[in-house]
């Protein structure tokens, strides 16, 4: 099941990442795609704060593959850019997923579309006139509706 969030400029993109972040628990899996500069990235620093974490510490984890952030959740950033099918990187991804010790959050995850089970909760972010198009993908309709319930009484705000 699939929700297009609106267009958002950046301030409502802010505010919409704080919202998701307060739904976020340990073993919550969040693929994020889009285009370059789409706002993958920016998604995880603005979710941060609603995570313990200083958001001048979240960097694009692009050289490093993964960065590691503690906070009031433990926050596993993975990029996926620069990697092609590497069984080393993907070994590294499978330990991850299976401690289910924190939340992970994958940039450029469509690079490896086969290798998701479905269950994961999955954002697209595009470009538009003002700013981004968020949409979010799950199968937990739940989930969903909740997220949903949420953002619609913020976004009255």
């Amino acid at each position: 099941m699939k929700r297009i969030f609106g267009c958002f400029e950046e301030k409502v993109f802010a505010k919409f990442a704080e919202v998701f972040a307060s739904f976020v628990v340990p073993g919550m899996v969040v693929l994020l795609v889009g285009e370059l500069g789409s706002g993958k990235t920016s998604f995880v620093k603005r979710c941060s704060s609603k995570l313990g974490l200083d958001p001048a510490q979240v960097r694009s984890p692009t050289f490093s593959l993964v960065n590691v952030y503690e906070g009031r959740v433990k926050v596993y950033h993975v990029d996926l850019y620069r990697i092609d099918n590497d069984t080393e990187v993907l070994m590294e991804l499978e330990e991850i997923l299976e401690r289910r010790d924190g939340v992970v959050f994958v940039e450029w995850a469509d690079k490896i579309d086969a290798f998701w089970s479905g269950e994961e909760i999955k954002i697209a972010f595009d470009f538009c006139e003002n700013g981004r198009i968020v949409s979010v993908e799950s199968q937990d309709e739940r989930f969903l509706s909740e997220l949903s319930k949420r953002w619609s009484e913020v976004a009255q705000v």
